[in-house]
Order: C-alpha cells, then structure tokens, then sequence
C-alpha cells in the first residue's frame, strides 16, 4: 500500500467518524452511535461497497482520539519488503 492510498484509507475512515469525533460525548453516548454507524454501507476511495464492524469502529475512534488524524492510516505490513513464502526446509512431500 502505497503513502497515497494509506492517507485516503484515513481519509474514508475519517469521514466515517467524523460527526462522532467532532461532538463531546457524554458517558454512555459513544456506543450507540458507533453501533448506528456499524449499520451503514459506505463507498471507499476505489467506489467499492464497505460495511465496517462496532469494534473496528471502537479502534478507529481511540486510535483517533490518542494520535490524531495519522493514527488512521494502516500501518505499513511487517513483513513489507519481504518474501511472504516460508522456504522449504526439505523436499519431504509426505502429504501428496
């Protein structure tokens, strides 16, 4: 994933949540309007359909309120850069 693609990834997830973000919740407020949002269909960056979890939501929504708009971007994979096949360790083909 590109630094183009992960900033619109943030964006699509901002936009989500924006109303949320933007109001002060009171104790108890915050779970039935992500639950509301949970229930929604959304149009990414690429015009696909996207229906996106209570709990993802809740992530979302922390990860915004402790990093700001960069905690919305999808981190780099670990791996990136690297061959994601284990090496064969022997040529034993016991379950062909």
């Amino acid at each position: 994933m590109t630094d183009e693609e992960r900033d619109q990834e943030a964006l699509f997830r901002h936009a989500i949540l924006g109303d949320v973000l933007s109001r002060n919740l009171r104790r108890g407020q915050l779970r039935p309007e992500l639950k509301q949002l949970a229930e929604q269909t959304y149009q990414d960056h690429h015009g696909r359909p996207r229906r996106v979890a209570y709990k993802t939501l809740e992530e979302w929504f922390y990860k915004y309120r402790h990093g700001g708009f960069d905690a919305l971007k999808p981190r780099p994979r670990s791996d990136r850069n690297r061959s994601r096949c284990s090496p064969k360790t022997s040529n034993n083909w016991s379950w062909i």
